[in-house]
This record gives structure tokens, sequence and C-alpha cells, in this order.
């Protein structure tokens, strides 16, 4: 799982948002509590608010480190409340992704249970949610006897640990509630791949917490039943004769499920040599075919091959270990279902690809029901070839009058809730027999770094509107390939 982790780009700020927490709280711990410790907290707190929806984190979670290791002076706490409020105005500030009102009742439930099944990712042995949530509440519960337990022998030793777990709940929280905003559910992304590394430190804080507990234990320490609520104490007493027995059973099988985990995950990496081979030739050989299940997924297909064309000129990076071929460069045709099959408006019918007969002559064609609507997703990653979207538009003859269609297509940045009308043609098919075709450029969503949703939709009420062999097509030239790598002195 995190040898597929470390190729995904955009999520490497992961580590380095892990590392600037580590030491906030390695600090906090070794230090003597003063100035220096807080000031030098802040100054890497400060490092780590830029990383990717990072700034919560380095400032309300250092305050628990804060008071279990014993800073009392309300000094402390208005210096760090507020960096907390100039960086996280500094922070949200910055946002582009719209904001969203806070979940309902109804849906708190499955924020929470994707907030739990996250914790359960690093161990989980296959992506099952009912797998990962129960893995989950199971450390969870282990995490709260052994803390309650550890709290009373020596709290010293539960201190750092605490933080390091809170920093992975918080992870979860948050990773939960945005999946909420943005896709309005869950499903079994909390035990995918990108989601494994943030959870990692609270099955670290669980295992460091429960030897400690063992190894006390062993020492001869026991509860002060004496000072408990008188209720709780039967349970007490029965938790110290046996939670050493509980965490050896408990370490073992976690231990033999975190094995199973790593022998059943199997990771295709981009890298492989028929991949690999596929993306170095591709722009000579055009191999769609070989191309079209590339590990980097079919929505980032058009990027990497852009990105292949122009790393061709001098070399194509971590897409192929071989010396770099001699590009081939001209108009490059991806279609548009080779990117994915699209996702469809709540309101609208079902589209897909088929094949029709038009005019004697077969074509692959997007069917829609109009009215209808259809979003493809498609990662912009600074761009420089022109790029345009082209197809044909055609509404087939039936016995019954058939009425116009209007066809539009949009363009739109992910997360954005401004959308772009590039294009709109009417077809009226008691007028026209022959397709209409179409090339829209994308000009506007060129040179940036974004997601760009492509949205075609119809508007009538034939029975059948069509889009002829929808396509994206890159004018690839030499100078635009070397402009990006080798800009005029």
């Amino acid at each position: 799982k995190q040898a597929s982790n470390w190729m995904v780009g955009f999520q490497n700020v992961y580590f380095a948002f892990l590392l600037c927490i580590t030491l906030i709280v390695v600090l906090i711990e070794v230090l003597p509590i003063g100035w220096r410790a807080l000031w030098l907290s802040a100054l890497i707190a400060l490092f780590g608010s830029v990383a990717l929806g990072a700034a919560p984190f380095f400032w309300i979670l250092p305050l628990v480190a804060l008071w279990l290791r014993g800073y009392r002076r309300w000094q402390y706490y208005a210096v760090w409340l507020t960096l907390t409020a100039l960086l996280t105005a500094y922070f949200v500030s910055g946002l582009t992704a719209p904001l969203s009102p806070p979940p309902p009742l109804d849906r708190l439930g499955l924020v929470a249970h994707f907030a739990v099944a996250f914790l359960g990712a690093p161990i989980a042995p296959i992506p099952r949610l009912l797998i990962g949530t129960a893995l989950s509440l199971f450390g969870l519960l282990l995490f709260a006897l052994n803390s309650l337990v550890l709290r009373q022998w020596r709290p010293e030793w539960l201190r750092s640990w605490v933080a390091l777990a809170a920093f992975s709940a918080l992870s979860a929280i948050m990773a939960a509630y945005g999946r909420w905003i943005f896709f309005d559910g869950v499903s079994a992304y909390p035990l995918t791949d990108r989601y494994v590394t943030n959870g990692v430190p609270f099955w670290i804080a669980l295992l460091v917490i429960m030897t400690s507990t063992m190894f006390l234990r062993r020492r001869g320490a026991r509860l002060e039943l004496e000072k408990l609520p008188r209720y709780l104490v039967p349970l007490a007493d029965w938790l110290q004769r046996n939670l050493y027995r509980i965490n050896s059973l408990s370490l073992a099988g976690l231990g033999i499920v975190f094995l199973v985990s790593l022998v059943v995950a199997q990771v295709r990496l981009p890298n492989d040599k028929p991949i690999g081979e596929c993306l170095r030739t591709l722009p000579i050989t055009r191999d769609f075919d070989c191309a079209r299940d590339l590990a980097a997924g079919r929505s980032n297909f058009l990027p990497v091959l852009v990105r292949a064309d122009q790393l061709a000129v001098r070399r194509l990076g971590i897409f192929a270990r071989e010396p770099a071929v001699e590009p081939r460069f001209g108009e490059v045709a991806v279609p548009l279902e080779y990117i994915g099959t699209g996702t469809p408006s709540p309101s609208s019918f079902d589209g897909r690809f088929v094949t029709h007969e038009i005019n004697g002559e077969m074509h692959r064609v997007f069917r829609q029901r109009s009215p209808a609507a259809h979003d493809w997703t498609v990662w912009f990653q600074h761009i420089t070839a022109p790029t345009h979207f082209e197809s044909a538009l055609y509404v087939p003859p039936t016995e019954q009058v058939s009425q116009a269609v209007t066809f539009r297509v949009y363009g739109q940045f992910f997360l954005s809730k401004e959308r772009q009308l590039l294009l709109e043609q009417r077809f009226d098919p008691r007028q026209q027999r022959e397709p209409v075709p179409i090339r829209v450029s994308l000009a506007p969503f060129l040179n940036q770094v974004g997601r760009l949703m492509l949205i075609l939709e119809t508007e009538g009420n034939a029975a059948q509107a069509m889009w002829i062999e929808p396509r994206f097509v890159l004018e690839l030239t030499e100078e635009a390939a070397r402009a990006k790598y080798y800009p005029p002195q």
C-alpha cells in the first residue's frame, strides 16, 4: 500500500506533514517546559501549515501535547492561540473550494463511520469497509483501556503518544468531513492506499502504550482501586488481572492481520515493464490500446499522454527507465471513452457508448436520451499543447416527427460552481441529414493545474441524441514541447 502511496505526487505532502507534527510532539516532550520549546514548535508549525489542508492540525493538536506535558501558564496559551487564529485565518482566506454547511444529523453517522474505518486502513488485509471498521473499533477499545491504566501508573509515558494518536484521529475526521462535502457520502474509500499514511501513527501509539502497560504489569504495578468510584472497582480489578493476557493475544492477532495484509496487497506500479514500454513508445506508436489501462488511472490518461510527448524531447522521467525515444509530433486524438464512461446528471437519462450506423458507415457514438447531461473529469497539469474537443452531432430521423435537439459543451474546473459554455449547437433532424462536425477549443483551461470537468448536455425530446466519436485532440508540436522544458534564455 505504501509503495502505491509514494507514487502519488500530490500526496507526498502527507509525509512532510507527518514529519512536522512528529517533530512538534518530540520537541514538546524532550525540551524543558518554557518559551524555547514553544517557539521552536511554532516555527515548525508555521512551515507545516502550508501543506495541503494542514493548517488546523498544526495549531490545534499541539494544545493537547502542551497540556499533557505540564504547560500551565496562561501566557503560553495566549501566544499559541493568537498564532492559531492568525494562521488559520490565513489558511481559510486562501481556500478555493466552496464552503459547505455542516452535514445534517442523519449524515453524521456516515462521517463518523468513515473516520473510524480510516484508522483501520493501515492493517486491513483487504479493502472491505466492515473489516476496516471492526479493526479500528478494536484498536480504539484497546487504546482506551491501556491509556486509562497507564495514566494511573506512569502518566508521563502517555502524553506524547496520546498526541500522536490524536493526530491520526483528527486526520480521519477531516478526511471524512471533506468527502462528505465534496461527494455527499462515503464508501470503501477510507481503506484505499492514499489514506493509509495518516492512520499509521495511531497504531504506533497503540503498540507503545500496550507494550508499556505490559512492562509495568510485569514489574508489579497495580491500580489504586481505593481511589476509584465503588461501581468501577470490580471492572478495574478484573482489568488489571487480565490486561497482560488481553494485550498479548491482541498483539499476536493484530500482528497476524498485518502480515496477512502485506501478503494480500498486490500493487501495480506504473513502471512495470509492459506499461513502461507502452509509455516510452507512446509518442511514436500512439498505441492507445496498450495505454488505456495505465496504473495512473483512466481519468489521468490525457495529461500522461501530453507529458510523455513533452518529456520525450529529453527523457520520459518516471514513466520509463530507458533512453528517450524520438517523438512524433502532430495531432493526437484521445477517445473520450478511454477517459471513462462519464458521470450522469442525477436528473438525466442514462448515456452510453455504442456502435451505430450512420449513412452506411459504422461509428462509435456516445448516445444520450435527451434531456441529459454527462461530465468527464480530466487532470490538466500545465498542458502547453493546444487542445480541442472534437465530435460530430447527430440526431437520427425516426418514423415519428423528431424535434430539434440543442447540444451544449461546458467546461468547469473541479469543485468550482461556475461553468463556462464553450459550444451551443442546434440540430433539427427534419431539416438536417448529415452529422454536424464540431471543434471546441479548450484554451481557457490550459496552462493551469487542476481538474477539468467537460460536460456534454442535450436538450430536447428526441429519443436518441448522438455525439459521434467524441475525443480530445492535442496539437503536439516540437516548439511547444521544447518551450516547456527549454525556455528561451
